[in-house]
């Protein structure tokens, strides 16, 4: 299965595996957003299939939402704490990403990615419902 990232430019980058997934990710959130932050979204999932893991992140402050789309899920690995401010495409502005959802780790959004590009399955972790 082809795998790509989407990036808050709409450019896809197809993703050879989950070694280059975890490469292509922490080269993404190094960038900063149009906005002047670092906050901002990237997509993961097969070419053609609407099965992707969303990650609204910004490096500075550490923090990520990870979503699985399919079911709208979030990850949940840390208290809510702050607010993201994030740009999700270069032709929008940037919103707040409330703190309830923004609840991992870098790393574990990192490796969220990686999981699931490497299994093809929604990656291991505590997932509750969309407050």
């Amino acid at each position: 299965m082809t795998y790509v990232m989407t990036d808050i430019n709409a450019s896809e980058q197809t993703v050879a595996g989950a070694a280059q997934a975890g490469e292509l990710f922490d080269l993404s959130i190094q960038r900063a957003a149009p906005f002047g932050g670092f906050g901002q979204s990237l997509w993961f999932g097969p070419v053609g299939s609407d099965d992707e893991l969303r990650v609204d992140i910004d490096v500075l402050a550490d923090r990520a939402s990870v979503t699985w789309l399919p079911d709208g899920r979030y990850a949940v690995e840390l208290p809510a704490d702050q607010p993201l401010t994030v740009q999700w495409s270069v032709d929008a502005a940037p919103v707040e990403i409330p703190p309830e959802l923004v609840r991992v780790s870098t790393a574990t959004a990192r490796r969220l990615v990686t999981d699931y590009v490497a299994t093809g399955q929604r990656p291991s972790a505590d997932w509750v419902a969309n407050p």
